[in-house]
């Protein structure tokens, strides 16, 4: 008759499976939906993984492929990574202009250039102010006069009274 009166078993076959009389419990079937059953705005990011609690981004820290892991992100790390590029990252260090490789020390010393972090050798250096010099590798350096405070001369030798009496 075209209705189902409940006295006949219906059952589901393919992607979409169950078997029963009046009501049917269904199942879809493991793979059966992909990228293109799924609306555009379907999945979203609550969905897809919920996290155990704050300070923590979904995201892979152990080597290799697998599954989506919670990483711990504290407060500082959030504040890097919500900045726009590496200038509003350096203000958000305090860097200032030493990460550029140019600017004054506190004392008044400037200092200058870039370095891959290792002299080669044909990399120049020059240092001014309270410690002078200038040269490539090793190089001889002058401390300026009335650098070194007597209190600290004195704090030195104070466990050494062979050495006090030296001076």
């Amino acid at each position: 008759s075209g209705t189902n009166t409940g006295d006949q078993t219906i059952t589901l076959i393919g992607d979409l499976s169950g078997t029963g009389t009046n009501a049917i419990v269904t199942t879809i079937v493991a793979g059966a939906v992909g990228t293109n059953e799924l609306a555009s705005d379907a999945v979203t990011y609550d969905i897809l993984q919920d996290t155990s609690g704050t300070d923590v981004i979904l995201g892979r820290s152990t080597e290799g492929a697998g599954t989506v892991e919670e990483i711990t992100c504290t407060s500082a790390g959030r504040a890097l990574l919500d900045d726009a590029d590496a200038a509003a990252q350096r203000a958000t260090l305090g860097l200032g202009s030493i990460a550029l490789g140019t600017g004054t020390w506190v004392n008044g010393s400037n200092f200058s250039g870039t370095s891959s972090g290792t002299n080669t050798g044909d990399q120049t250096i020059t240092l001014t102010g309270a410690v002078t010099g200038s040269g490539t590798g090793s190089f001889a350096t002058t401390l300026a006069n009335n650098i070194v405070l007597h209190s600290l001369t004195n704090s030195a030798f104070s466990s050494n009274p062979r050495a006090r009496l030296a001076l």
